[in-house]
């Protein structure tokens, strides 16, 4: 994250209408948010702390193999 932000949006699509999760770590290891995917779409929206590097993962819990595009955006206060 950039200094000065105050929050992150992240989307998440995947190929396909099955279940999946979204998750946001921050940098110290610590799952801030899990979100659930609804109709192959999950958004996620966080207030952040902390400057450094976050770790968005996406976790397949469908039986097959899925593409997704992933989009995220910090909000940065100047």
């Amino acid at each position: 994250m950039p200094a000065g932000a105050q929050e992150i949006s992240v989307v998440a699509e995947s190929s396909l209408n099955v279940p999946y999760k979204l998750v946001l770590v921050n940098p110290s290891g610590v799952a801030l948010q899990t979100i659930d995917a609804k109709n192959g779409v999950a958004v996620l929206n966080s207030p952040v702390s902390q400057g450094g590097t976050y770790l968005i993962k996406v976790v397949n819990v469908s039986l097959g193999p899925l593409q997704f595009t992933v989009t995220a955006t910090p909000l940065v206060c100047r």
